[in-house]
């Protein structure tokens, strides 16, 4: 992003203090100097910024420990910063303790930005990935305006869940959608062509076959409680002529019998089904349907479906899918523990760090009481 014109950084104001001299959003070229050393010294950012988990495995290294303390990081940093301004240089040898702080402070206040302004694109929906924002289109150059570094600190922010928890919302739900589709496979894996094949082979009649019959002979389907069956029965009622020649090959009033006998009549709902491997002399068969535990075929098949079809049993494929939720159910919760583990991380250092800065405030203090006592 396009940086702007550097500022005075000397304050007009009465104090004296280095402090006032210290003007971060009047000098945006300072941001740019600390932004150029991060970018050059990868070791230095993420002992400054913590180490991310996810940057670590993707990179497959070790995590980097911060064993410096950040009031020790944020003091060479502001030594790099300020030393090409010899106005500042001067000021910075006077108390260099205090740009230190004054850097620490510039961080924390740009990672606030940086993630008001992502909770900002979270609420409509726009959470951008490293490189999306087109320069010259609107929300670019809204980020322009108000954070003209965000395509830097973005690439190295967006996957922290305590500064970005739209990119860790984009994993989660990319992780569903996987889900989403290692269940689809499942299931058409147990409806594929391995079922249809085997059923061809052990009735000789292929779905093709099935599908491409128009007509039938006649059938009375009866579902009783069988005892001795696991299934339900078909009854076959076949006639070689029929006294309604409007629907031939069919009865004219088909009906369909229920548990205790309880006959429901369809006068006007034919049931086609197709059986060219059957006699067609008038006789009466019996014939296992497929048992109802997980539909196979399409309804123009089912009455190909013999005693001999493949029956898949039911716990089989439900222990699949169960055996499946478990391993999706195990993977959100690891990722889940990852981003609580990488957010105390981030609030003990943060917190180390607020430690430090008062450990170091008081020690000033501390010397200053002492030097007035001794100038007394």
């Amino acid at each position: 992003m396009p940086r702007s014109k550097k500022v005075s950084a000397v304050s007009t104001g009465s104090k004296k203090t280095p402090n006032s001299y210290i003007r971060w959003s009047k000098n945006p070229d300072w941001t740019w100097t600390i932004v150029a050393k991060l970018q050059e010294d990868d070791t230095f950012r993420r002992a400054l910024f913590s180490d991310s988990i996810t940057e670590a495995k993707k990179e497959n290294r070790p995590i980097q420990k911060n064993k410096v303390q950040l009031i020790q990081l944020h003091a060479e940093l502001a030594e790099h910063t300020f030393a090409e301004d010899p106005e500042m240089k001067a000021l910075y040898h006077t108390d260099k303790s205090c740009f230190a702080t004054s850097v620490g402070s510039w961080i924390a206040s740009l990672k606030s930005d940086y993630k008001t302004f992502q909770n900002k694109l979270g609420a409509t929906g726009a959470g951008l990935e490293v490189g999306e924002a087109v320069e010259g289109s609107e929300i670019y150059n809204r980020i322009a305006q108000k954070f003209p570094w965000y395509d830097e600190f973005h690439g190295w922010w967006w996957e922290h869940p305590s500064l970005n928890p739209i990119g860790i919302t984009n994993v989660v739900s990319a992780t569903s959608d996987e889900h989403r589709d290692a269940l689809q496979n499942l299931f058409d894996s147990r409806n594929s062509d391995e079922g249809d094949e085997d059923d061809k082979e052990k009735t000789g009649i292929s779905v093709a076959d099935a599908d491409a019959c128009i007509g039938s002979p006649d059938w009375g389907v009866s579902f009783g409680n069988e005892k001795d069956g696991d299934g339900f029965e078909a009854e076959e009622e076949m006639h070689e002529e029929n006294e309604d020649e409007s629907l031939p090959g069919l009865h004219a009033s088909p009906s369909l019998t229920i548990g205790g006998g309880c006959a429901t009549p369809f006068p006007d709902l034919p049931i086609p089904t197709c059986f060219p491997s059957l006699s067609t002399s008038s006789s009466t068969k019996k014939h296992k349907a497929p048992t109802p535990d997980l539909p196979t075929v399409s309804p123009g098949m089912a009455g190909a479906k013999k005693k001999h079809s493949k029956k898949r049993d039911a716990l089989v494929v439900f222990g699949d899918m169960a055996e499946s939720d478990a391993s999706a159910l195990k993977h959100k919760t690891d990722i889940h523990a990852q981003i609580q583990i990488e957010k105390i991380c981030a609030r003990e250092h943060e917190a180390k760090e607020q430690i430090a800065a008062e450990e170091h405030q008081h020690k000033r203090q501390l010397e200053a009481e002492e030097h007035r006592a001794k100038a007394d």
